[in-house]
């Protein structure tokens, strides 16, 4: 199942699966500010890209987390504030040079602009991201895709989290960190040391990691049986 506040979205997911010749999918409009209890349990939850744009954190990852059925997965993708730093900064400047009650329209241009001017200087280590990576292939996609542009420079509402802070969500939701996408194995044990008690950690990350070509920040948990 797919889920979707914008109808838009649904759209074209739909669209998608048919020409993948895939019929074994259904696809439902639902608002992660509302309950999502009519959508039943999965064994695998997905939400990518979704919290780090909800005000309301501990209540959106409550309704998500009650997707997962017993024993199933939890599969995060969010912004980590850490990374997500010298990015938002870029944000800040853009803010600065628009003037307020501006257009989207006009934004785009201070944007576009913004980013032609700077071109590799702005891919090094800023942060941004695109389904073409974070180099120069991926600044182009931005200037090249206005709604990319949009979510990457002026988001309506975008606030990155730090490992802490999901791990805290865990705990609060009885789930168990299991592995991070893309990480090496002691590079994330030696994270989850630092940013919680390990000792309630340990045994889950102590398993062996599965390679993946998930970026960084995707994280998966496991509800226990």
């Amino acid at each position: 199942m797919g889920v979707d506040v914008a109808s838009a979205a649904l759209e074209q997911a739909h669209a998608h699966a048919e020409a993948a010749g895939v019929t074994d999918v259904r696809f439902e409009q639902a608002d992660i500010g509302g309950p999502l209890d009519q959508l039943g349990t999965f064994e695998v939850v997905l939400a990518l890209g979704v919290l780090h744009h909800v005000p309301d954190l501990r209540t959106a990852f409550a309704r998500v987390a009650s997707l997962v059925a017993e024993g199933g997965h939890l599969v995060l993708w969010m912004y980590g504030r850490h990374g997500r730093a010298a990015h938002m900064l870029n944000q800040r400047f853009l803010e600065l040079l628009t003037k307020p009650g501006e257009g989207s329209g006009d934004r785009e241009v201070v944007a576009r602009a913004f980013l032609e001017e700077l071109g590799d200087r702005f891919a090094s280590d800023s942060g941004f991201y695109t389904p073409r990576g974070t180099g120069a292939e991926g600044v182009r996609w931005l200037i090249d895709h206005p709604a990319w542009l949009a979510d990457q420079m002026f988001p309506a509402y975008e606030r990155p989290v730090d490992l802490e802070e999901i791990l805290a969500l865990f705990d609060a939701h009885a789930l168990t960190f299991d592995h991070w996408f893309g990480v090496p194995e002691e590079v994330a044990l030696r994270r989850c040391r630092a940013a919680h008690d390990w000792s309630r950690w340990s045994a889950c990350c102590d398993r062996p990691t599965t390679s993946s070509p998930a970026v960084a920040s995707d994280r998966t948990v496991e509800r226990p049986p």
